[in-house]
């Protein structure tokens, strides 16, 4: 997780507590780094309900009672959210985040370089190919 932009309505750790519960429920890579990025910040992982997943958009459910969809960009403007948030991310991945039909915030979230990967492409290099 690089970066947490909240909107003007909620807070960052709050926004990260609501993506983190919904994304509980989901096997994706992402999912992990939000849902570990809340605990380490030690923000509890509420329960959710009617946890539904769109492939190559985003997931939808209910957190306290409240709907929400976390994803692509597209993916909640297309579940009919107006897009009210100027907000800009450096990361790679950018996740947003709405409840109750209204865009919250975004997740800015990298993949860092693991320790092994220089070697690895090194002796990817030193491989012949036929």
């Amino acid at each position: 997780m690089t970066q947490v932009i909240p909107g003007a309505e909620v807070s960052t750790n709050t926004l990260l507590q609501i993506a983190a519960s919904l994304e509980q429920s989901s096997e994706h890579p992402l999912a992990r780094a939000i849902v570990d990025s809340a605990k380490g910040k030690n923000l509890p992982v509420l329960p959710a309900e009617n946890f539904v997943s769109t492939t190559g958009g985003g997931i939808s459910g209910t957190v306290s009672r409240r709907k929400v969809l976390v994803g692509k960009e597209r993916f909640i403007e297309e579940a009919g959210t107006k897009i009210a948030l100027e907000l800009q991310a450096n990361a790679r991945t950018v996740v947003w985040i709405a409840t109750e039909g209204k865009a919250n915030g975004i997740l800015g979230i990298a993949d860092p370089i693991k320790e092994t990967t220089p070697g690895a492409i090194e002796a990817l290099h030193g491989l012949e190919w036929k």
